[in-house]
């Protein structure tokens, strides 16, 4: 049952912050994560138990205004344009 959450998770975090980059949620993942107990079998974990609320809310913190703006040319085709992508 573990991927189901973790894809959700993901979701949720992409949903606060679409800039996100895989390190980063990997990042983001391991950082939040709850310790498991010792005597659990930690052979099936990286850093512990998936803490969501923690997840979303770093995702959230790491949300910068960013602006990408670039002009784009095609001369062959008789294309161009301005592109500007926001990430909030």
């Amino acid at each position: 049952m573990g991927t189901p959450l973790l894809a959700g998770v993901v979701s949720l975090m992409i949903d606060v912050n679409p800039c996100l980059t895989p390190a980063a949620i990997e990042e983001i993942l391991v950082q939040t994560a709850d310790p498991i107990p010792p005597n659990a079998n930690s052979s099936i974990t990286r850093a512990g138990k998936i803490n969501a609320y923690a997840a979303v809310q770093m995702a959230q913190n790491l949300s910068q205004n960013k602006v990408y703006a670039g002009t784009q040319t095609i001369e062959n085709d008789y294309i161009s344009g301005d592109l500007t992508i926001i990430c909030l």
